[in-house]
């Protein structure tokens, strides 16, 4: 993975990340007691990382898929650092047909990104990918991941491409690919999606994306 060289990030998340992987385990037994306790958390089997994002994605995509289908039309896959208004997002929604919500698949639209190379600054490389793991160079559309509406007919769908994709640590990246293999889906750009203030607002956290 990533081509066998060193990434860096240079935020505050990168620091964080070198701090907490000293108590990994405590943080982890804490993690599963909560858990036990409570019995609202989904905990997947990998180490929480930000080169194993995709790993999360496909544990949400398919934890939604096995246990809330019947329970909504539509999945809102969002970053913890970012927080989200219920009423404007509820707006949104109910502005669509049942069967439009079902359909769903938007987000902040990236069309046709340009794949990124790895160079000697490892600061630089944090989406950094090799030509052995993608050798195009451009990505297929894809929606940002930060935040991504996904309507429970097409998160069907979606998991099981996934189980047939080639993996990519780009999670957002690696849904365009997923998408690609179904040709009747595309992503579609969520109307007024950059006005944070009326649908999604990013926090400033040491968040790992």
């Amino acid at each position: 993975m990533n081509g066998g060289y060193d990434i860096r990030m240079p935020e505050t998340s990168g620091a964080n990340a070198v701090e907490r992987a000293r108590w990994a385990t405590e943080a982890r037994e804490r993690a599963l007691a909560e858990s036990d306790e409570f019995g609202d958390m989904i905990i997947g089997d990998y180490v929480d990382t930000y080169v194993n994002l995709t790993y999360k994605l496909i544990t949400s995509h398919r934890w939604a898929s096995a246990f809330c289908q019947g329970k909504s039309d539509v999945f809102l896959f969002i970053d913890d650092d970012y927080v989200f208004n219920a009423r404007s997002v509820l707006n949104y929604l109910n502005g669509l047909t049942k069967s439009d919500r079902r359909q769903l698949l938007s987000g902040q639209l990236m069309i046709w990104e340009r794949v990124i190379r790895a160079i000697e600054d490892a600061s630089e490389n944090k989406w950094a990918v090799s030509r052995y793991e993608v050798p195009w160079p451009q990505y297929p559309p894809y929606a940002s991941g930060a935040v991504t509406f996904v309507g429970a007919d097409v998160l069907t769908e979606l998991v099981v491409a996934e189980a047939y994709t080639r993996f990519l640590w780009v999670d957002d990246a690696f849904m365009g690919f997923v998408v690609a293999k179904l040709p009747h889906l595309r992503f579609h750009s969520l109307k007024d999606f950059n006005n944070w203030k009326a649908l999604i607002v990013h926090i400033n956290t040491s968040s790992s994306h």
